[in-house]
């Protein structure tokens, strides 16, 4: 099944951007294009490593003049990506190396499936051994759109995967700058679409 990783960029530090796209390039399924979306950095050290990305990483970059927001970058993202399954990325975290293929797997056996997170767990680098902390999400089929605010938090949104066709009938809204990822949620199951999570932890999610 081919893929797009989709990762968007604001200022981030260039260690853990570079880090973030190893663990992307070193997955043992990857990703057919990396999409970058750079959110209007004004970080030069950023600009540099997003720069020094493109044949290091074989990144396709993407500029966006002012800072719009994750929501925006993500719609953006979402639409030059070439391929109908798009697998999110935060740009300072670390994927395991087996995400991937784990969750292409699982797609493969529950093709009505249109989006699927995985765990994760939370680390901070000054942590010693960058301790760990399990986050889990219980599978299920999500459809039902009259849930709690609360338990709309069904999908750790960087492990996300969706289908881009899903986006002809949802959008990330603009107008939201913290919790986009449950109203988009709350959009996708009143549309009809299915909500998936796989239990293993695949996912590092950098905490500062």
């Amino acid at each position: 099944m081919e893929f797009s990783c989709l990762i968007p960029v604001f200022n981030t530090s260039p260690h853990h951007l570079f880090e973030a796209l190893n663990s992307i390039v070193t997955q043992t399924v990857k990703p057919n294009e990396i999409v970058v979306v750079d959110d209007g950095s004004t970080n030069e050290d950023t600009i540099i490593a997003l720069n020094a990305a493109i044949p290091i990483f074989g990144i396709k970059l993407l500029r966006i003049e002012h800072n719009q927001g994750i929501s925006a970058a993500l719609n953006y993202g979402i639409d030059k990506c070439q391929h109908n399954w798009i697998a999110r990325m935060d740009a300072d975290d670390i994927s395991f190396a087996n995400r991937f293929e784990k969750q292409l797997d699982f797609l493969s056996k529950n093709p009505h499936t249109d989006v699927l997170g995985t765990a994760l767990f939370f680390f901070r680098d000054k942590d010693p051994w960058r301790k760990h902390f399990d986050i889990s999400i219980r599978d299920g089929y999500f459809h039902n759109p009259a849930f709690e605010p609360k338990q709309l938090w069904c999908v750790n949104h960087a492990t996300a995967m969706y289908r881009k066709s899903i986006f002809s009938k949802v959008k990330y809204d603009v107008n939201i700058s913290r919790g986009q990822d449950v109203h988009l949620w709350a959009d996708v199951l009143r549309a009809g679409f299915t909500i998936r999570n796989i239990p293993d932890i695949l996912y590092a999610y950098r905490r500062f």
